[in-house]
């Protein structure tokens, strides 16, 4: 049986990470990975798809990213994170403006080209 997930949200997109408890002739626990979407529709609904446009794409990095700091770096993870991790609640917030900490936090991705221009555009809604 699989544990409550540690959940990283980057806007609108949700990267779970499971833990999985040892099974049958497997002696130690296992970690999976599921995504998801969340939206509303046009009822006001929250609904959550498995479906991503081109532009959320560099969403889904920035959740591997976090996701491989949590994974193998956890004592770095939280302390040198680039994008915070949050738990996620059961409605997505509306999209936030961005601190000036963070504006300057993807600007520096920019800079390390760990994320491009584009996608600042797409995260932060400013031109880079």
């Amino acid at each position: 049986m699989a544990n409550a997930p540690k959940k990283i949200q980057v806007g609108n997109i949700c990267l779970n990470i499971w833990s999985n408890e040892p099974k049958g002739e497997r002696k130690f626990p296992t970690k999976s990975i599921s995504f998801e979407k969340r939206y509303q529709d046009k009822e006001g609904k929250w609904q959550s798809s498995q479906s991503y446009q081109p532009n959320e794409l560099i969403k889904i990095q920035i959740a591997i990213n976090e996701a491989v700091r949590f994974l193998f770096l956890k004592e770095q993870a939280e302390e040198q994170a680039e994008v915070p991790v949050e738990e996620v609640k059961d409605e997505p917030e509306p999209a936030k403006k961005h601190s000036v900490e963070e504006i300057a936090k993807y600007r520096a991705m920019v800079e390390e080209k760990v994320l491009t221009p584009k996608g600042f555009k797409a995260i932060t809604g400013e031109a880079y």
